[in-house]
């Protein structure tokens, strides 16, 4: 039996202060979802030392091995990190000195943050009681941190078979110069996930878990739930296939494999979600250029499923250039072209509200990462009430969100084409003659494009829509009509959401279609 004591880090507040959050947020009307990082613990940690220190209580909560070769002095296996320079994840030392256990721990992030054994069952049971314990304080779900590496291959005591390379991968640097069968998605993964699910379900209200793993995406789809049906698993399994596959020169046909392959593997009665930055990506504005930043809230806000934006994105920050120290200890330094800091602190950077000191982010004499460079421009305060603005159009995506076409899920009014080498389209049909279909069309190019729907296929084919957002690269007017009779240009960069209405093409069409069987019903008696 565990007793789970909820501590908080000073530097964040106190018990008291996070139970007063909690309450505010709810009398918003909003949800708190937290990280939940089960892979592995700091070193310091105290499960840690006491096995360090031969605690046996402890002594199976981590992956230990035997070195190898002559006096054991070469890890147990060839199994890599992925923190940091690709190098081995065995660790036998900690801060220089030789641990007295005399074997090696496996860390698969950071040498100092070994990895829990989940194959260990009372590691199972602390953190099923870890979560009951949040939830019971009162938490509305959890995000689950890096999920795919949660187990290791099993084997005997002290054996760890080499993981095999990758054909086509030759930089042995590259963290996929492995086939990483061994160390990620392992069968008894998705049982854990199950198991959590359960333990949610056991709460009123909803309780919710999203899942973060970047592995294929056949292989995201087991988190939705097991493959007979019988066992749920999570609620939101991130969709990363975005962040995956599309590059700054991708093409259109690239967005349409990514989404029609996407639904093709989607379980049925499964809702996706669609994500383009987080905490370990450039943000979009640096990935693929500020003149792209409309283009993938447009994507992620109006394709069927839930929509996931990190923080900055609405208003196109890009990755920060200014930095603390190593010891965190002097004032920020700014780097340059030639010399920048490899760190995910750069897109990490508080969130830029206004141009006051810190963006407005905090009162404090400072954050814990510094501003980004261009907050002083690149701010809410400094877009809000600014038609055209990344953040004016990000709002009214989000508004359009609520229209019928939007909110329903149903994927057989829904398709999306490649119309050109670098545009594309996708429609949103529903049958609703008050407030009509969506449409949307994108040209991820630098240059015009003479686009026609044909491939579309458009009900009642429309012959103009109204235009209800544009992006910041459009020069088209929001409320006006636009002609797509035939063919017709899209600007670079641009994204358009349209609105149109098939409701007296439709009533015709059918009352033909009536003519028509009773025509041939009369003719044959």
């Amino acid at each position: 039996m565990f007793l789970i004591i909820l501590c908080f880090d000073s530097r964040y507040g106190t018990k008291q202060d996070f139970s007063d959050l909690i309450k505010a947020i709810r009398e918003k009307g909003m949800k708190i979802i937290v990280d939940f990082v089960p892979n592995h613990c700091g070193y310091e940690h105290k499960f840690f030392q006491a096995a360090l220190n031969g605690n046996k209580t402890y002594d199976n909560w981590f992956v230990w091995g035997r070195g190898t070769g002559v006096n054991e002095t070469n890890p147990p296996s060839n199994w890599q990190r992925i923190g940091g320079p690709v190098s081995s994840g065995w660790n036998r030392h900690i801060n220089g000195v030789e641990i007295a256990r005399k074997e090696y721990f496996y860390a698969q992030f950071y040498w100092n943050m070994p990895d829990f054994n989940f194959r260990e069952y009372e590691v199972r049971q602390y953190f099923e009681k870890f979560l009951r314990t949040w939830l019971d304080f009162g938490l509305d779900g959890f995000r689950v941190d890096a999920i795919s590496h949660g187990y290791e291959k099993a084997t005997s005591y002290g054996s760890f078979p080499d993981e095999p390379v990758n054909e086509g991968v030759t930089d042995p640097n590259d963290f996929g110069f492995l086939d990483h069968i061994y160390t990620q998605d392992q069968p008894e993964l998705f049982d854990l996930i199950y198991r959590w699910r359960e333990i949610l379900n056991e709460y009123n209200e909803t309780r919710i878990m999203m899942t973060e793993s970047y592995s294929a995406p056949k292989t995201i789809m087991k988190f939705y739930r097991s493959a007979d049906g019988r066992k749920e698993g999570a609620h939101l399994p991130f969709n990363f296939e975005f962040i995956r596959s599309i590059r700054r020169d991708s093409k259109a046909a690239d967005f349409v494999n990514v989404v029609t392959n996407w639904f093709n593997l989607l379980p049925e009665g499964e809702v996706t979600n669609w994500a383009i930055g987080n905490h370990d990506q450039s943000r979009v504005a640096t990935r693929f250029g500020e003149e792209r930043v409309d283009i993938f809230n447009t994507l992620v806000t109006m394709l069927p499923g839930t929509s996931v934006t990190y923080y900055g994105e609405e208003i196109g920050m890009e990755d920060s250039c200014v930095f603390y120290d190593q010891n965190h200890n002097n004032p920020g330094f700014r780097c340059t072209d030639l010399v920048r800091p490899v760190t995910d602190a750069k897109y990490r950077t508080p969130m830029q509200w206004d141009n006051s000191t810190n963006g407005g982010f905090t009162n404090s004499s400072r954050p814990w990462l510094p501003i980004g460079d261009k907050y002083a421009t690149v701010n809410v305060a400094a877009q809000t009430g600014v038609a055209g603005s990344h953040l004016e159009i990000y709002r009214s995506l989000q508004k359009m969100r609520k229209h019928n076409a939007i909110r329903n899920s149903n994927l057989k009014n829904f398709k999306i084409v490649a119309m050109t080498e670098n545009s594309f389209g996708f429609k949103r049909e529903v049958e609703d003659v008050k407030q009509g279909s969506v449409l949307v069309l994108i040209n991820y190019g630098d240059r015009n494009e003479s686009v026609t729907l044909d491939k579309l296929e458009l009900f009642g084919s429309p012959k103009e829509v109204s235009l209800k957002i544009v992006g910041r690269k459009s020069s088209l007017k929001i409320d006006s009509k636009m002609s797509i009779n035939g063919t017709f240009v899209l600007a670079p960069y641009e994204s358009i959401v349209a609105i149109y209405n098939h409701g007296m093409a439709a009533v015709v069409s059918n009352m033909l279609l009536i003519a028509m069987i009773l025509g041939l019903m009369y003719f044959n008696l």
